[in-house]
This record gives structure tokens, sequence and C-alpha cells, in this order.
């Protein structure tokens, strides 16, 4: 059922634009379409979706057109991605061969890497532009709301790049959110569930599953997701999956012999800097937290709920941030 999502090689070239401008045929792109959609697309959209790919339920039933429009681009633009890891190579009795005409030359590696780089962006960016538009919609897409899709998507308190964007800089790309996803995870886990009373977290994910928030309760959500940014930028950067570069978090990735810029890692004490300062980022969100919570106490009773052991517990915030922003003014002034 892969080659019926699109009506033609036409319909799938409009939605990579120049990215497979020549003699493309849809024969060749649908064994790893199918790759595409079960590595990148599925775990968000569900099993039902992966059966309606087989051709084990009716696409008309499952996906409507509306959807289905929104489901081209990042999978037209992931199955390039995919392709492209094999596109210039072909296997013979003599083993792999690279792919040269009198007319056409293979593309040096950094153009390879930059192809693919690329691709991988942008469909990552059409995912997440699917994700909004599912969630926007849900109440439409009964085989969407009821699968482990959407149960993953809604899991987290941080749920989209623009999110992320948001809380830290302007160029964090969806595919750098994946590889956070893990650590954004952890951090709710480990540290959130921690600071507030389970009850209230377990509410807040619930407001965060069906899109009703009060205002105050807003408030609250973008603080939290503010700390979660920070905390997991903090552990990315600690266990070496990520690192800085201008003012992005991207993947760790080895250079080759044909590209022409040259990175480096942080130094030392660069990393240590980077480190302290989402530390203190993160603690002072949650003292901006401790503080709204407190002077609406009224709207969160979950919180107060039979202790207020939480108000006194909460005052470690904010002694710990006074404490680092001291440290830090110090380390700035050496």
């Amino acid at each position: 059922m892969l080659d019926k999502i699109f009506a033609d090689i036409q319909d799938f070239k409009k939605y990579v634009g120049g990215g497979a401008n020549m003699s493309l045929s849809m024969s060749s792109i649908v064994p790893v379409m199918h790759d595409a959609a079960r590595d990148h697309l599925v775990p968000y959209l569900g099993g039902e979706f992966w059966g309606t790919l087989n051709g084990e339920l009716p696409m008309n039933t499952q996906i409507p057109p509306t959807a289905l429009t929104y489901i081209k681009r990042p999978l037209a633009l992931l199955t390039m991605y995919e392709y492209s890891k094999i596109a210039g190579v072909q296997a013979s009795e003599l083993g792999l061969m690279r792919v040269s005409t009198d007319s056409h030359q293979s593309a040096f590696r950094y153009q390879e890497t930059d192809y693919r780089a690329y691709m991988l962006e942008k469909g990552y960016e059409a995912l997440d532009e699917l994700l909004v538009f599912l969630m926007t919609n849900r109440a439409d897409y009964a085989w969407w709301h009821d699968s482990a899709g959407f149960a993953k998507h809604t899991e987290l308190f941080v749920r989209y790049a623009s999110q992320l964007r948001s809380h830290y800089g302007m160029n964090i790309s969806r595919y750098t959110y994946e590889i956070l996803r893990g650590v954004l995870r952890d951090v709710e886990y480990f540290v959130i569930e921690s600071f507030l009373p389970i009850a209230f977290v377990e509410h807040l994910r619930g407001l965060n599953e069906t899109g009703s928030p009060t205002p105050q309760e807003i408030q609250v959500l973008v603080m939290v997701q503010a700390a979660c940014v920070h905390l997991a930028i903090q552990e990315g950067l600690k266990r070496e999956c990520v690192q800085f570069k201008g003012r992005s978090v991207v993947q760790l990735e080895k250079d080759n012999t044909q590209s022409n810029t040259n990175e480096k890692t942080a130094s030392k004490d660069g990393l240590t800097m980077k480190l302290l300062h989402h530390e203190i980022s993160a603690n002072r969100h949650l003292r901006r937290l401790t503080a709204y919570i407190r002077r609406n106490a009224d709207a969160f009773p979950l919180v107060f709920t039979g202790t207020d052991a939480w108000k006194t517990e909460t005052q470690v915030i904010e002694s710990q941030t006074i404490a680092q922003d001291t440290k830090t003014k110090t380390i700035l002034l050496l």
C-alpha cells in the first residue's frame, strides 16, 4: 500500500522539491519508503497506521485525505534521507560499485553529507508539523487518538521542537528534540516528580493530553517545560550525546575527509560554564515555579492536600539558586 500514498512519482517529488528532480522511479524508492515509515513515522502514528501502510487495513477508511497530505511531506523527505545512503552504490557479482556515467558524476562526500542532513532535519520538522496538526484535530482522528503513537506523543511536558526553541534558542530542530527526548523523559521522572507532588504532576500530564488547562495551569506548564529543557540540555552535555554549534544543540557527528569545515568540541572550561549555566537556569525556573504556586495556592489544591511539607522542601531550591548565582559571578570575574 505504500505505493498508493503518492499518486505517482510526480506527486512524490512535490514534497521534496529539487531533492528529487532527475529520473527517479517509484519502484526504486518504495522499499526504502517502507523503512522510512517504520523507523521515523510509525513510533508517533501508531500500529494502525503501520497496518494501513502494509495493506492490512483500508487506507481511505483509516487515513483521511487531509491527514494524508500532512503525512506525505515527512515521509517523502525521510525516504530521500534513507535512499541517499544507497542511491550512489550498486551491488554486482564484483561487489559494491560506485555509480558514475559520462554525463553525471557522483556527488562529493561533503555534498552527500549536506544533502542527508537537510532531508533528515526538514523531514523531522515536517513530522513536528504533522503532530501539531493531529493534536489540534485529535477529535476527528480516532485512529491516532487511540494509538500508542498518541500516548508516546503526549507522555512528556515538552512535546514539540517549538517548545524547545521558545525556552532555549531559535535554531533548535525537531531532530535535536528526538536526540534529547530520552533525557527529557528522565528529567521528568527523576527531577519534576521528586520536586512536585506526584498527584499534581499526573494532573498536569492529563492537562497536557486534553489541552484544557486553566490560565494558572498554563503558567505552571510553561515553567515546568522551561526547567525540563535546561536540565535536559545539561544532562545531554554530560552524556556527550549533543554538542553546541553556534546557538544550536546538535548531535555529535564524525568528520569526513571531503568536508570543508573543521568542527571541535567545546573546551573543558567552556563545557563547565555551559553545564553551570543550564543548572542555574533550571533552578531559577523551579524557584519561579515555587513562588507562583505559593502565590496562587487556591488554584493548586493538589499541591497542598494533606501536608504543607512541600513549602519547606522547596526552600532548598531557593538557597541553591542564590548560592549558584554567587558562584557564577565569581567565576566570570576570574
